[in-house]
């Protein structure tokens, strides 16, 4: 991609965050890896498409491990290999291509490869509590727990 799709994206979901903690006040809740996990990727994500090995959605299998299969790592979706932006840089939400596709199906803004998540049109976008707690983990440092 080009830099210049980077910078623009970068300070969009940057404006965005700003918006969202302005919206919801002060809240200094970080997500864990777990809790996400449990209360956003369970029902949202693993069950409904990225489960089932090399047959899950984008070849992206959530019930492993999936500190090692998200950070750092590149996107495996044909639309996406070749891309720039890994699933997660670890204190990088705006580089981060997780965090980029499910705000971006919230906003309505274009993502640098592939499709916004959750795919489809008749599925509705995570809340922008989860949205921003996906955020804040990837802008803690993406820990593993």
């Amino acid at each position: 991609m080009r830099p210049a799709f980077w910078r623009a994206a970068g300070a969009y979901l940057f404006a965005l965050s700003l918006l969202a903690s302005c919206y919801y006040g002060r809240n200094d809740t970080t997500a864990t890896l777990g809790s996400l996990r449990r209360d956003v990727f369970a029902a949202r994500c693993t069950v409904a498409c990225h489960s089932g090995g090399k047959n899950a959605a984008g070849g992206f299998d959530m019930t492993g491990d999936l500190h090692t299969a998200l950070v750092g790592a590149p996107a495996s979706a044909a639309a996406c290999v070749g891309n720039e932006a890994p699933r997660i840089v670890a204190g990088d939400p705006s580089r981060s291509l997780l965090y980029i596709k499910v705000a971006a199906k919230l906003d309505g803004s274009a993502v640098p490869c592939g499709d916004t998540m959750p795919l489809g049109p008749d599925v509705p976008p995570l809340s922008a509590n989860e949205v921003e707690l996906i955020r804040r983990w990837i802008a803690a440092g993406a820990q593993d727990d």
